[in-house]
């Protein structure tokens, strides 16, 4: 389980959709919403990221998928994107990439 900066910051661990403006409906694998109002978690399919979306890559996906993916979640008002290889090897992404999580310091590279 993740350790969110804020003591009100709620996890949720299953595939969850987001549709920023005009564009297609786009699931994160999981994601950490911090210090906001309950309405906008509860909203049927968000137009708002949470502050954090991981993606998980599987067999089917590519780093081209996984960029604009990315930015989709950023341009929705992600503060940071992690993307997990295939490998378990973790990258985290702000406006561009991070050595390590803002948002979770000494969250591990690998998992």
């Amino acid at each position: 389980m993740l350790s969110p900066r804020s003591s009100k910051a709620e996890t949720d661990s299953v595939s969850c959709p987001v549709r920023p403006f005009s564009r297609s409906t786009r699931y994160y694998n999981a994601c950490l919403i911090g210090e906001r109002p309950a309405s906008v978690v509860r909203l049927k399919t968000p137009r708002r990221a949470p502050d954090l979306c991981v993606e998980v890559m599987s067999e089917s996906n590519d780093w081209s998928e996984m960029d604009e993916k990315r930015a989709l979640y950023l341009e929705a008002g992600a503060e940071e994107v992690w993307v997990v290889d295939k490998d378990g090897a973790v990258r985290f992404f702000g406006k561009q990439q991070l050595e390590a999580s803002e948002l979770v310091p000494g969250f591990p590279e690998r998992v």
